[in-house]
């Protein structure tokens, strides 16, 4: 009888009980530090990721930003070790080295072996054909540049069981995450009339959600605005809602498909 079957799947049973029951996410960050409303909070240089997760857990993984736009499609043009405790609220703010401005992808990793300048893509198609030694990938998000950037343009947080943001008509100033643990995710415009506050689809749903705080501040250190719907939407609007959040509802089985895959 062969057993090498039974000792593989052993092996899968004893990953899988590796996989935290809550899985550690990339909360809120901003994508285009430059670009801030006001002076921001730390040097331009710098720029704060955060991460909700278990609270009072330790933890340490790395953070990448993969290009998306043209002559750097799938590189890798930064990783960064992370490493903290999150607090009360299970949330960790960490300060790191500016990271690339939108369209990019930007990743957290249990681990990473290669180096920066890899290129998971090697034939420019948007699609990952090369293995990247990611670890277990917990989040992925994919941030499109505004409408006016050079064409085309390719992101991979949905390849690797994350979210990818619909191209929009700005530079989204601030992503977040509702609730710092939801499904849902937003972009932030802060910087044209009335603002605007966009879906994974790329719809402005500032008319039709009311947030329980201020979406068009930051909360580093805290829970992130809530939505809730207040308003009837249109009806390409609502089925964009609820598209969005029955995808994103698969998050974690596509994160972990994702990782096996790596």
């Amino acid at each position: 009888m062969n057993c090498r079957f039974p000792a593989f799947l052993g092996f899968l049973i004893a990953i899988g009980s590796m996989v935290p029951a809550e899985a550690v996410l990339i909360s809120e960050f901003s994508p285009v530090q430059k670009f801030q409303a006001g002076e921001p909070p730390i040097p331009r240089d710098r720029q704060i990721f955060e991460l909700s997760g278990i609270r009072n857990m330790d933890f340490s993984g790395f953070l990448l930003a993969i290009g998306g736009e043209q002559g750097r499609f799938g590189t890798i043009d930064s990783a960064q070790s992370i490493m903290g405790r999150f607090n009360d609220n299970g949330i960790l703010a960490i300060e790191l080295d500016d990271v690339l401005d939108p369209t990019a992808t930007f990743v957290l990793t249990s681990s990473f072996t290669r180096a920066v300048g890899f290129d998971i893509d090697d034939n420019d198609d948007g699609v990952i054909n090369v293995n990247a030694d990611f670890g277990l990938v917990l989040d992925a998000i994919g941030v499109a540049g505004p409408s006016n950037d050079p064409v085309p343009r390719r992101l991979y947080g949905s390849q690797l069981g994350g979210q990818d943001f619909a191209l929009s008509v700005v530079r989204p100033q601030q992503i977040f995450r509702d609730g710092s643990f939801g499904d849902a995710l937003f972009a932030v415009d802060r910087l044209s009339p009335g603002s605007a506050i966009f879906n994974t689809a790329g719809v402005d749903v500032s008319q039709v959600l009311n947030f329980d705080k201020d979406p068009f501040t930051d909360t580093f250190n805290a829970i992130n605005p809530t939505a809730r719907v207040t308003a009837v939407p249109e009806p390409s609007s609502l089925v964009a809602l609820l598209g969005i959040a029955g995808v994103a509802a698969r998050k974690y089985r596509r994160r972990t498909i994702a990782a096996a895959r790596i």
